[in-house]
């Protein structure tokens, strides 16, 4: 508690406070961090470095271990392989739980899923690509954080909010949850980018 603020405060409180700030680390870290990463000059020579162009990264056997990751059935766009082939190499062992959809996929389906988010889920990557992320819903999930979130999805943006989510074998489970979308250089909705933490065990 003293690491927020100067004085001692109520437990409850600290919670309170906890969350906000994991929220908009969050958000920090969908809106500005890997965006400015994924457009910077680094990133260009980094992928260079180990795929080559574009054309030539379908050959590739990093490549191809790259692609591996992301749902298989999932025909990637020319533009985007780059970025989510370096997204699926800098995330897969990133400690917090990530997904990455498609917002023009009924339901934004998963077409990444990092190992965090397959061991707090206790799904298996296969049986989450591809798939809306509903699966994740059970009878505490709160319809109101479903509608904020649909509404995100037609309109733009980013969603921030607690929801309950089940896990594989039924256990419920709080999700600190922040959703990023994602836009191509035209203003059209291409990708949501969500991070998901758990508040509480029960």
């Amino acid at each position: 508690c003293e690491l927020i603020t100067d004085e001692p405060i109520e437990p409850k409180l600290a919670v309170s406070k906890l969350k906000e700030l994991g929220i908009a680390s969050r958000k920090i870290i969908c809106e500005k961090y890997i965006g400015d990463f994924l457009h910077s000059k680094s990133f260009e020579e980094f992928f260079i470095s180990r795929c080559g162009d574009i054309t030539a990264a379908a050959s590739n056997s990093w490549c191809t271990a790259l692609r591996d990751r992301l749902w298989q059935d999932y025909d990637v766009p020319a533009d985007c392989l780059p970025w989510l082939l370096s997204l699926a190499f800098a995330l897969e062992f990133f400690p917090r739980p990530l997904v990455i959809g498609d917002c023009n996929r009924f339901g934004n389906s998963i077409i990444y899923a990092n190992r965090a988010f397959c061991q707090l889920t206790e799904y298996d990557r296969e049986e989450v690509l591809g798939r809306k992320p509903d699966f994740l819903h059970g009878p505490k999930t709160e319809t109101d954080v479903l509608k904020e979130i649909e509404a995100m999805f037609q309109n733009g943006g980013d969603c921030h909010a607690v929801l309950t989510n089940y896990r594989r074998a039924g256990g419920p489970w709080q999700n600190v949850l922040s959703i990023a979308t994602m836009k191509d250089s035209s203003g059209a909705l291409r990708f949501s980018f969500g991070m998901l933490g758990q508040l509480s065990k029960d």
